[in-house]
């Protein structure tokens, strides 16, 4: 992968932070509405802020067609690439947030 495609960027929950590209297809979620899990295509996300001790109680999910959704993110990992770093498979629980920039 070459920098100039590193569209993503992860924060993690100890300050550290990747830059590179999600480079899964999807994530299983379980919304509170369904009592299957979905499976979200990352490519329409833009946005994930992870459950924390800062107030937010299940995941949010921010969509390219302005949807919201809260929920949880079933996915013990994340797979991620980086042009320093290479593919990596960053532990869910570890992540503060996901920007989906190259979906903008």
């Amino acid at each position: 992968m070459k920098f100039e495609d590193a569209h993503d960027y992860v924060q993690m929950r100890d300050g550290g932070s990747f830059v590179g590209a999600v480079t899964q297809d999807r994530l299983q979620v379980q919304l509170g509405f369904s009592a299957k899990p979905m499976a979200i295509e990352t490519s329409q996300l833009l946005h994930i802020v992870f459950a924390n001790k800062y107030g937010y109680s299940s995941d949010e999910l921010n969509f390219k067609d302005g949807s919201s959704l809260q929920g949880k993110v079933l996915d013990a990992e994340i797979a991620f690439a980086s042009d320093t770093l290479g593919e990596l498979k960053i532990p869910t629980q570890r992540i503060l947030a996901i920007q989906f920039l190259g979906n903008l």
